[in-house]
């Protein structure tokens, strides 16, 4: 899966099936969507979730001109594959003396000791070595990198004692940080979206439902490079929750799946803009430039439709977004960079508080979740990282 035809789709429904790929997260059912348990997508590779998610980056160039307005999406493709995150960067130092990967190899816990002057010092970790079926721990000679994401970054800080105080208690976890913000402050793109019928030309919506017709366009699509596989997907930006999620069950250990709260829409400022964010979706569609494409009485939308749920009314419209929310699968911000103080969990150089030798660097350090996809900034902080982490020592 580290170069996949481009044709394979990306996992981002509720429906999708379980797969070996995918850790098959859900959340607890949700306050602020009508009770909802959401599916929650995140990869299980090499690679983590750029093995199934869409490969957006916000703009190729920044400085071209074109980024305004309707305009095609960029993404990590290349030559009608499109690639993860290992593709490039494990392949370019998988033959590294210094490289060793354990698979099937899951992490149980970071180890800790104190050093002479009674500083606590992550010194290693264990973990389960399945292709031997037995225990193993590796001595840190430097220091542990935490890098498993949103979810599981935290859940492995909390399943080795640093973490919130009742959430350590519940799970009998030997403090060894308490630190109030771990798994705390989750944000993501959450999107819901009202729809039409349009004329068959417009979309390729006929390929949910038609395998024949998949394998025919995708046969189209690698033999001349033609068909509706190369049309750009499209997004409307939006704005970030004030809601905050959180990390609110984790298991005994690390590999338990952990307990997903999402807050969506309990905020009064989350539910004014979805509001006004579907009256604004009404009125793009209705404009006379769609008037062409869209099929049905007075060119209008079919679901939730006009009939039902009126533009005024406020309540019929966010009983219709708690019912149809879902989340964008760009889960960040579960040990913020931030001051102590502020409700961080990791310094400016990605060190945890309270604990040397320990840094964590992927998309759980954002402070806040960034404009649309994050896969640019998650790439961003991984080389940043990796730069200051040489720097620190003197490599």
């Amino acid at each position: 899966m580290h170069q996949a035809p481009v044709a394979i789709e990306y996992i981002a429904g509720q429906s999708k099936p379980k797969c070996s790929i995918d850790w098959n997260f859900y959340t607890e059912p949700q306050e602020g969507l009508g009770g909802r348990k959401l599916a929650y997508h995140r990869g299980r590779g090499l690679g983590g979730s750029s093995i199934l998610n869409g490969f957006y980056y916000r703009f190729r160039d920044l400085n071209n001109g074109r980024n305004l307005g309707v305009k095609q999406g960029t993404a990590t493709l290349t030559s009608k594959y499109r690639r993860s995150s290992a593709y490039d960067y494990y392949n370019a130092a998988a033959k590294r003396p210094n490289v060793d990967i354990f698979h099937n190899a899951p992490v149980q816990q970071i180890m800790f000791s104190r050093n002479a002057t009674g500083v606590l010092v992550a010194t290693g970790v264990s973990f389960i070595d399945h292709s031997q079926g037995r225990h193993r721990s590796i001595a840190a000679s430097k220091e542990v990198i935490v890098t498993l994401g949103t979810f599981q970054s935290p859940q492995m800080l909390m399943v080795s004692g640093i973490g919130p105080q009742a959430t350590l208690d519940a799970f009998n976890i030997e403090p060894v940080v308490i630190n109030e913000n771990a798994g705390q402050h989750m944000m993501d793109h959450n999107l819901y979206s009202i729809s039409a019928t349009v004329v068959p030309e417009a979309s390729a919506h006929q390929l949910m439902f038609n395998s024949t017709a998949v394998e025919a366009s995708q046969e189209k699509y690698y033999t001349i490079g033609k068909g509706v596989y190369t049309a750009p997907g499209g997004i409307i930006n939006g704005f970030p929750e004030l809601s905050g999620k959180k990390l609110q069950k984790i298991g005994a250990e690390a590999v338990i799946d952990a307990g997903l709260t999402n807050r969506s829409t309990t905020h009064p400022a989350d539910r004014a803009i979805a509001i006004n964010a579907f009256r604004d979706a009404r009125k793009i569609l209705d404009h006379s430039a769609f008037a062409n494409l869209i099929v049905g009485p007075n060119h209008v939308e079919a679901a939730p439709g006009v009939i039902s749920i009126a533009s005024d009314d406020d309540e019929a419209i966010f009983d219709y977004i708690k019912a149809t929310t879902v989340p964008n699968l760009h889960a960040s911000g579960t040990n913020r960079m931030l001051p102590l103080e502020d409700g961080g969990v990791v310094d400016s150089r990605i060190h945890v508080y309270g604990v040397q030798g320990l840094r964590v660097i992927d998309s759980s350090i954002m402070p806040t979740v960034p404009d649309v996809n994050i896969a640019g900034p998650v790439y961003m902080f991984g080389e940043h990282g990796a730069t200051m982490i040489k720097k620190d020592w003197g490599i």
